[in-house]
């Protein structure tokens, strides 16, 4: 499980991403604007059809949330402040996961990951290079 308590900084698109080399196991953007929505997509180059599913962004610049991805064996239950928002299903095994990656347009206060494994002499950055408190120091597969 990925719990990201954070908040969005500005009424700009940002994203969350779960990454196994060129491959996105899962991407969630939250976009706002006239194309306000949850977009859920994975892609990699050796698939011909990458799935995408769209929600409602109840989000506003500078509101508080949590996002909660709960791996299930055959999907990714994603949550935003405790209520599912949607079931995206596996394009590839979640144990593949090598990265995390969030976009700068958001202010992170905690990343907790339970059920993954420390890879040492690794840290948890943002993606403009700012430390980010976290429950692992770096982290690649599930257990």
């Amino acid at each position: 499980m990925v719990l990201i308590r954070t908040c969005a900084l500005y009424s700009r698109s940002f994203f969350v991403e779960l990454l196994c080399g060129p491959h996105s196991l899962l991407n969630i953007e939250f976009c706002f604007g006239s194309n306000r929505a949850i977009v859920l997509r994975s892609c990699s180059n050796d698939i011909d059809t990458n799935h995408s599913i769209e929600a409602d962004n109840v989000l506003e610049a500078g509101m508080k949330f949590r996002l909660t991805i709960v791996v299930h064996n055959t999907y990714y239950d994603v949550l935003l402040n405790d209520s599912s928002i949607a079931l995206f299903p596996h394009r590839y095994p979640p144990r593949l996961v090598q990265c995390l990656a969030i976009s700068k347009f958001v202010n992170i206060h905690i990343i907790d990951l339970e059920g993954l494994t420390a890879k040492k002499g690794m840290t948890t950055r943002s993606m403009d290079d700012q430390p980010i408190e976290s429950s692992l120091d770096q982290w690649n597969t599930p257990n």
